[in-house]
């Protein structure tokens, strides 16, 4: 065994493969022998041999963690991500102080979407090695998957002090604190990591947003433009792209943005809304309706779509079904004071006094500022009177 290794170690697959496979030929029995043929045939990318010797090793003995966690990976490699699972689950049950067997469990769960799964393997991983940096990472990010901003900021920054020389943990950081509204730690994050690496895209994508969100666009569309140079497919970033544009009124070439970030990515809620909204603003109701409706589909819960939607459908003198989603979103965000502002109004239209004054009162709790003025508004409201015929 130790020439197959020297052979391995050199490079040469083949030559520890034949030697090893001579060994388990004279002895069968010997479960050592195949896990390292194993390996040597995974090296060579004899992905059924490696497989077919790997299960040998685990039927003469069951409790070999390493032969676990390599059919885990090998049965990943080859989309077989269930039994990946389990084999993988089996290797850290033999041996729970191997990190990076939790890291491996961790990467499958994730292809699985089994995503708490995930996060609590991670924390394992990094619970079994503190100071391994790539651990950190793959937390912050199943973090971020599942929108736990706050929590993946943590992550990152224990990845940033782990290495800092790391230009993509720089960026990841700054990306999870524009999610948190930490506006100007994004902007410091991003530009960090752009002193590391002047071309992560990440880094540039995080800048052209926090420009942007400040209402600074010519600056958000200089990072946006360079990011787009670096990484041209990113769906994103043609998205960002799309929104300085519609902000600065350039509405036919953020339309073309828009289009192209959902060519990119054609599941993309946010872009369908975007152009929604480009179009609502060029008055082309029908576009709107289609690319508003086609966002709800993809995200039923999007507040901003229900509400442009509603807008959409007064316009075409559908008010009955821009009183629906005003409904719906009133009721997915019941806190939502611009939400409840519009749904007023389409009572007030409707007539449906009773209605007006309920959503009125919600309103006051909310915003009483907002609230006070619309009443004002209300009351100097012209009002038909009904003669009343004997």
């Amino acid at each position: 065994r130790a020439l197959a290794r020297v052979q391995a170690q050199s490079g040469n697959q083949a030559g520890a493969a034949e030697l090893l496979g001579a060994r388990v030929a004279a002895d069968p029995s010997n479960a050592a022998e195949w896990e390292w043929l194993g390996y040597a045939e995974f090296q060579r990318n004899r992905l059924s041999e490696a497989e077919i010797a790997w299960r040998r090793a685990l039927a003469l003995d069951p409790k070999l963690s390493g032969s676990w966690a390599s059919l885990g990976m090998l049965e990943a490699k080859l989309g077989r991500l269930a039994e990946a699972e389990k084999s993988l689950k089996q290797a850290v049950h033999l041996q729970p102080a191997n990190a990076e067997m939790w890291s491996q469990l961790a990467q499958v769960q994730m292809q699985l979407n089994h995503l708490e799964d995930a996060e609590a393997s991670w924390l394992e991983a990094t619970r079994r090695a503190p100071n391994s940096a790539k651990f950190w990472a793959g937390l912050g990010q199943i973090r971020q998957q599942r929108n736990d901003y706050k929590n993946a900021v943590i992550a990152y920054l224990e990845h940033a002090r782990l290495a800092p020389e790391q230009a993509i943990g720089w960026a990841a950081l700054g990306q999870a604190q524009l999610q948190i509204k930490q506006y100007d730690a994004a902007e410091a994050s991003a530009q960090h990591a752009l002193k590391l690496d002047p071309k992560s895209a990440v880094a540039l994508y995080v800048l052209s947003s926090v420009y942007g969100l400040r209402g600074d666009y010519v600056q958000s569309l200089a990072y946006t433009e360079r990011s787009l140079a670096v990484e041209p497919g990113v769906a994103n970033t043609w998205s960002n792209k799309g929104y300085t544009l519609l902000k600065t009124g350039k509405l036919k070439e953020a339309i073309r943005a828009f289009e192209t970030a959902i060519r990119l990515q054609p599941d993309f809620a946010n872009a369908w809304i975007n152009l929604g909204e480009a179009y609502l603003l060029q008055n082309q109701i029908g576009p709107a309706l289609g690319h508003l409706r086609q966002a709800i589909i993809l995200a039923p819960r999007a507040i901003d779509a229900r509400l442009f939607l509603a807008e959409a459908f007064e316009r075409s003198g559908q008010t009955e079904e821009a009183k629906k989603h005003l409904e719906t979103a009133v009721g997915l965000a019941p806190r939502h004071a611009g939400a409840l502002r519009q749904l007023i109004g389409i009572y007030g239209r409707l007539g449906n006094a009773p209605a007006e004054a309920m959503a009125l009162k919600r309103l006051e709790k909310l915003d009483p500022v907002s609230a006070r003025a619309l009443r004002t508004e209300l009351a100097n409201r012209p009002r038909t009177v009904f003669q009343i015929s004997r």
